[in-house]
């Protein structure tokens, strides 16, 4: 059906290359809110023999992710990147919502708008777990709210999984996973409902 979900497809791609403008791009300093501790917290999982501290209340996905992708690169440019990668999924997430609510003109619209905001294309490059955090939310509850639209296992189990990577990411990413369930349960009422009649 891509002659209907044209507009969708033309404001993701558009979406994506006004981003990319600004994304994938390496900065010498590093950005983002406490992005010492999150690079110190890479270092304490990926080399334990060296004096650093990994504080408690932190959940350690994040700093294992650089470090898995910076041993070689260097932890700054593999959290720039992880930025950059959350801020397209982001926008994917935005087009999703837009598509579910509404219909492929507000999908591709969203897009558009999310890859224009200044906190998304300047996230792209900071080197914490906010951008991947907002991803894995954004996806979550777009997913969440096609299967709530459109019941189907894959889009419950996509939710459910996108909301318990926010949670892994950061203990107050949980708020993500009783919102997909909600939204999940929704659906499956509404189909069933239709059923009965």
């Amino acid at each position: 059906h891509f002659h209907e979900e044209w507009p969708l497809w033309l404001g993701l791609v558009a979406g994506i290359a006004v981003l990319c403008r600004h994304a994938f791009g390496y900065l010498d300093i590093p950005a983002g809110s406490d992005w010492g501790v999150y690079l110190r917290a890479a270092e304490h999982i990926w080399h334990p023999e060296r004096d650093t501290t990994f504080p408690d209340w932190r959940t350690p996905a994040y700093a294992y992710l650089v470090g898995a992708l910076g041993e070689n690169t260097g932890y700054v440019r593999a959290g720039q990147l992880l930025s950059s990668l959350a801020a397209v999924c982001t926008v994917i997430a935005a087009a999703l919502a837009g598509r579910a609510l509404a219909d492929s003109w507000a999908g591709g619209l969203s897009a558009l708008v999310c890859a224009a905001l200044v906190p998304v294309a300047h996230g792209a490059h900071w080197v914490n777990h906010y951008p991947l955090l907002g991803a894995t939310t954004g996806l979550a509850l777009a997913t969440g709210v096609m299967a709530c639209r459109r019941p189907h296992l894959a889009l419950g189990m996509a939710s459910g999984l996108c909301a318990g990577a926010s949670w892994a990411l950061d203990l107050r990413g949980f708020a993500a996973v009783p919102c997909a369930g909600l939204l999940c349960v929704l659906g499956c009422l509404e189909q069933s409902r239709s059923w009965r009649h």
